[in-house]
């Protein structure tokens, strides 16, 4: 995405160990807008949007501080009715699709042709205009395609571009999972669909480019350029084949690390790349730093303008689709713990960045890490934490 990477990567700070708190769609674009955990915030999976604690949202309180609001694209799974507090929206109806989608829109449901990037870069476009009427008026807006996520179906003038080779890691030749939990070592996948399914995102993420260039074209034509605070990031990762698995929810890099950038001219340094401790939860903290506004609610996440963590807790609650129990952990850039539901355990030291070897070796006597007492008591801590607690 290279003309991604000039808006944000050269005009901004990277945050090279940026995860997600819930490794999951909904979950997290929960978390980004409320900057809670899962827990707190009530969409513990994909199939519970209709537990949102939909009051406590960035789009909530900048609204009630005279903000305008709207959303282009995914919002939750399985929501009914418009996206809440929001001014505008388009938004996706069940099942999102990257052909001839259905979309809320402003309150009319309808089918749209063609492809749904093009659709929402075009909405996007439309409300920047609309709040933009009033030059005085701040807006908040929120872009969420639907690429990359699976079928990963590009559109026509992207299906054949080249796309980078991929040679794969040790960890996705990583012959003996027995160390890995039972979901791991069930798993049967076929590498070379795996590498068909990375090639589609690749080049889905090609129109997801030209959307955000043509986003900060508008802003630049508006004379906003300078003057946005902006972010880029994913609500997950994905596993091509680490471990012999595909796909999200599980506690491995892989899965729980994102891509997040953000940009401010004048208050984030250019071309910076920041090594601490980020979370999707902290988007919405960074917001109310940024404008000194004191939300009302206590949020979780830390604001990126001022937060050092030593780490950060993750969790997964399995919905409808289940294959992966429920797990907490806690995670650096150089360490996970992790601890499952049903007392198993997994802990990856600092020499392993592939995470090839569980040093737990599935709980089997002798083989706990010397500070298993210790995370297992941030464990406990982080699974019923709010607020400042969370730190």
């Amino acid at each position: 995405m290279p003309k991604t990477r000039r808006i944000f990567q050269r005009a901004g700070t990277k945050y090279l160990n940026a995860v997600a708190t819930t490794p999951v769609c909904c979950p997290s674009r929960a978390s980004i807008l409320s900057g809670r955990y899962a827990h707190n915030h009530g969409v513990t999976h994909n199939h519970a949007a209709g537990q949102f604690d939909r009051p406590h949202t960035v789009q909530k309180v900048l609204g009630d501080h005279g903000y305008g609001t709207a959303i282009a694209g995914k919002f939750l799974n399985y929501w009914t009715g418009p996206p809440p507090d929001f001014d505008r929206w388009a938004t996706f109806q069940q099942p999102p699709r990257y052909l001839d989608a259905v979309f809320d829109i402003d309150g009319a449901i309808q089918q749209v042709p063609g492809y749904s990037t093009t659709f929402i870069e075009r909405k996007s476009l439309e409300f920047l205009d609309h709040f933009e009427h009033s030059d005085s008026d701040p807006w908040f807006l929120q872009v969420s395609p639907f690429a990359p996520h699976g079928p990963a179906l590009p559109e026509s003038r992207y299906s054949e571009t080249s796309v980078p080779d991929w040679a794969g890691s040790p960890a996705t030749r990583e012959a003996d999972v027995s160390d890995k939990p039972p979901y791991i070592r069930r798993a049967d996948n076929s590498r070379e669909a795996v590498e068909r399914f990375r090639a589609g995102q690749l080049r889905t993420l090609l129109s997801v480019d030209d959307l955000v260039a043509n986003v900060f074209a508008e802003l630049e034509r508006l004379g906003e350029w300078d003057n946005t605070l902006a972010f880029f990031l994913s609500d997950n990762g994905v596993l091509w084949y680490e471990h012999g698995a595909r796909g999200k929810s599980m506690p491995y890099d892989p899965s729980v690390r994102l891509p997040l950038l953000a940009r401010w001219p004048g208050h984030l340094g250019a071309g910076i790349r920041d090594r601490r401790i980020a979370g999707n939860i902290d988007i919405a903290a960074t917001i109310y730093d940024a404008l000194g506004i004191q939300p009302g609610y206590r949020v979780d996440g830390r604001s990126l303008l001022t937060s050092d963590r030593r780490f950060i807790f993750l969790e997964h609650t399995p919905g409808r689709e289940g294959g992966i129990p429920a797990w907490n952990a806690i995670w650096t850039p150089e360490k996970t713990y992790v601890r499952y539901v049903d007392g198993r355990r997994e802990y990856y030291g600092p020499n392993d960045p592939w995470q090839l070897t569980n040093l737990y070796n599935d709980g089997v006597p002798g083989n706990a890490p010397d500070e298993a007492g210790e995370l297992d008591a941030f464990i406990e801590a982080g699974a019923g934490c709010a607020g400042r607690s969370c730190e």
